[in-house]
């Protein structure tokens, strides 16, 4: 920015009008309103450097405490936001602006994955190996994948996140406030194959 106020301030030394200065500097992404503010700025300070800010000193979010977020964060990526906040005598909604906007940090949900035991994981390994040698010099259009999923034909409830909201309890209809669950419902098998 102090670059191109630089150029400005050339063009006005050189006497040249901010009209003039405009029609030279267009086409370089210049405005018209840029010119007339770095000339105000170098009229009034006699400098293009930036104005000294006004308002309170940041107290919260300074250098020192975004670099303690970071350091705090690179040893345990799973600390609370919560629990940082009251580690550090700040405000949850402050920690939360370094972690987001100073430290360019999202959080994200932990995955579920299927888990696989060392036993499990030779056993598997086993039998790859023998696969790959018995249908090494054969026709693999003969191996054939399938897999089955059962599908229940239940509404399903989150009874912590589903909510009805009213006045009462008695205002909602049965139909609403309730959910049927029976002991045998009816479901569906789906069956898939896949080959080559």
């Amino acid at each position: 920015m102090n670059d191109k106020r630089s150029v400005v301030k050339f063009f006005h030394e050189q006497k040249l009008s901010p009209a003039q200065i405009f029609h030279r500097l267009k086409n370089d992404g210049f405005s018209r309103l840029f010119i007339r503010r770095t000339i105000s700025r170098l009229k009034e300070t006699g400098s293009v450097a930036d104005r000294k800010r006004s308002g309170r000193p940041r107290s919260v979010r300074t250098p020192r405490r975004i670099k303690a977020v970071r350091a705090r964060i690179r040893r345990n990526r799973r600390r609370s936001r919560r629990k940082l906040a009251s580690q550090m005598g700040a405000s949850r909604r402050s920690i939360q602006r370094i972690i987001k906007e100073d430290l360019g940090l999202t959080p994200y949900k932990r995955r579920k994955v299927h888990g696989l035991s060392t036993q499990q994981r030779q056993a598997r390994f086993k039998r790859s190996k023998a696969l790959l040698q018995r249908y090494a010099d054969e026709d693999v259009e003969r191996i054939v994948f399938s897999d089955e999923k059962l599908f229940v034909m239940e509404e399903s409830l989150n009874a912590q996140n589903d909510r009805v909201y009213a006045a009462a309890f008695e205002d909602i209809p049965n139909q609403v406030r309730t959910i049927q669950l029976f002991q045998k419902p009816r479901s569906v098998m789906v069956c898939v194959t896949v080959s080559s």
